[in-house]
């Protein structure tokens, strides 16, 4: 049970990651108040350029396969092959949740799509 909770933690922290909050902070903005009012790599790509929305969508893409990676280092000598696989999934389920629901932005963040497109990337490697 302790790695179930453990990875969910995992992949919700680093979901929770949104590097297009964090660039619009340092731009002294709130992307949450611009565009279309969305945390994601499409809408600073509106409001900021195509640079920082490809900057943006490789880091949420990256999100899942650096949580996986993680998840592989930490358990997969301790674990079987199936229950692995199980993480894993898991594991992506909670960056998506992470990403879509972060605490800091009073659980609302993006859509989710490019960390899901990072999380079909490493699941079907």
């Amino acid at each position: 049970m302790e790695y179930v909770v453990f990875t969910l933690i995992i992949g919700y922290l680093f979901g929770c990651i949104h590097p297009s909050y964090v660039i619009s902070k340092i731009k002294k903005q709130n992307i949450k108040e611009l565009g279309s009012k969305n945390a994601g790599a499409s809408n600073i790509t509106v409001v900021f350029g195509w640079k920082y929305g490809i900057i943006v969508g490789l880091i949420d893409i990256l999100k899942p396969v650096l949580s996986i990676l993680i998840i592989w280092g930490l358990f997969h000598s301790a674990v079987s092959t199936e229950f692995l696989y199980i993480l894993y999934y898991l594991n992506g389920a909670a960056v998506i949740t992470g990403h879509i629901f972060p605490f800091f932005m009073k659980f609302n963040g993006g859509k989710g799509t490019a960390s899901t497109i990072g999380l079909f990337f490493v699941i079907n490697r």
